[in-house]
């Protein structure tokens, strides 16, 4: 299946551009997609997704959330300041 992804102020070596499109197996989750990421960007770890917020097809999606295809899925870095 087919999920559009765009993320934002989440730092992964070698991706450039803010959107892709990335296939996946029919059943994956969130977290398959992520998995998916850091297997294709060397140098990225869990850790570059601890501190991020997901959606999925612009409702607050967990790291178990099942998507289908089509979905759009926003991954976005959590930035703190002061």
């Amino acid at each position: 299946m087919r999920i559009e992804m765009k993320y934002i102020g989440v730092p992964l070596a070698g991706m450039t551009n803010a959107r892709r499109t990335v296939t996946l197996p029919e059943g994956s989750t969130v977290d398959a997609l992520i998995q998916s990421l850091i297997d294709d960007s060397p140098g990225t770890s869990r850790d570059n997704f601890r501190s991020v917020t997901c959606m999925v097809n612009k409702k607050n999606a967990g790291p178990n959330t099942m998507l289908h295809d089509g979905d759009e899925v926003f991954i976005l870095g959590i930035l703190g300041g002061g």
